[in-house]
């Protein structure tokens, strides 16, 4: 009797359990058939232009951005770091401890910097006992604690497409 009674449940249950999961099926969200990337119709990306009055990024601007990061350095008397910011040319014609040495002399007896305006820059290609290249001199006008007005000119130089201080100069 005990297979009879399980074949009996089998002929019985057996299409209620297929009607049950065809039910659900009918009532289970749809999948969408996957795409694939070769049917996808490729996006058209219109031109973005800038604007006709949009500031163009000039090589002065550049490079006075580069060498204000760099016054900061200097200005925060870390002279070994500057010197490692600097440009080859410089590290080629000045060793670092002669770097240092320098500054610390000339900076010293000035006390901090209290103030700082960019007075002019000028875009170049050569300038005299340096070899051809992309310059950036420019002049600042600098007010330290112990000198009212002092006039710092620094020449940045594009080694590698970056803007990097090739020379430092404080009258």
């Amino acid at each position: 009797m005990k297979i009879g009674y399980k074949i009996l449940m089998m002929v019985f249950l057996f299409p209620l359990v297929l009607f049950a999961a065809e039910e659900s099926q009918e009532n289970a969200p749809q999948v969408m058939p996957e795409v694939k990337s070769q049917e996808i119709a490729p996006q058209v990306t219109p031109e973005v232009k800038p604007p006709q009055n949009a500031p163009q990024v000039t090589p002065e601007a550049l490079a006075v951005a580069s060498t204000e990061q760099w016054l900061k350095v200097i200005d925060a008397d870390n002279y070994d770091k500057g010197w490692m910011f600097a440009s080859e040319y410089l590290k080629n014609a000045v060793p670092k401890d002669s770097f240092k040495q320098s500054l610390q002399g000339v900076r010293s007896p000035l006390g901090s910097m209290k103030k700082r305006v960019l007075a002019a820059s000028q875009y170049t290609t050569s300038l005299p006992g340096s070899p051809d290249g992309e310059y950036v001199v420019m002049k600042y006008k600098t007010e330290f604690a112990n000198k009212a007005n002092a006039v710092e000119t620094l020449i940045s130089k594009k080694e590698d497409g970056q803007w990097k201080v090739a020379g430092y100069f404080i009258k």
